[in-house]
């Protein structure tokens, strides 16, 4: 929630004044930062369509795009997998099936985390949560 809080707030201080960028400046950042936000918002209320459609299509109704819905799904699991193995590799760690399979609720769950910054962005916009940290000193010593 607080990085998306953080998008939130770039981009309502810099689209707050007209004029300060330009248009290719400001489509960069709308589809950067916005869609970040965006899909991260509509993900799990997607899922839930297409849980849905999956239902229906199993019922016997005919369900209209849910095979196409379905491969854009896979297909985007898919990519989130190799990029996990990838970046898996280059750091040395091993990714293991059940880093996988649990990735799949990762981006419904985002949702939830884009519904909390947006309420925190109205809401509360100055505070901002924060990971507890220990000095490594007593990290150690534990």
């Amino acid at each position: 929630a607080r990085w998306l809080k953080g998008y939130l707030q770039t981009l309502f201080v810099w689209t707050r004044a007209p004029g300060r960028l330009n248009i290719a400046d400001q489509a960069t950042l709308w589809m950067t930062l916005g869609l970040s936000v965006l899909s991260a918002l509509i993900h799990a209320p997607l899922m839930l369509w297409l849980l849905v459609q999956t239902v229906l299509a199993m019922a016997g109704h005919p369900a209209s795009s849910w095979p196409m819905d379905l491969g854009v799904l896979a297909l985007g699991w898919t990519t989130t997998a190799m990029a996990m193995l990838v970046g898996a590799g280059r750091t040395g760690f091993p990714v293991r099936s059940s880093d996988l399979v649990l990735s799949i609720a990762y981006w419904p769950l985002a949702s939830l985390a884009a519904a909390k910054a947006i309420c925190q962005f109205i809401a509360r916009p100055f505070h901002w949560d924060k990971t507890p940290h220990q000095p490594e000193a007593l990290r150690l010593a534990a």
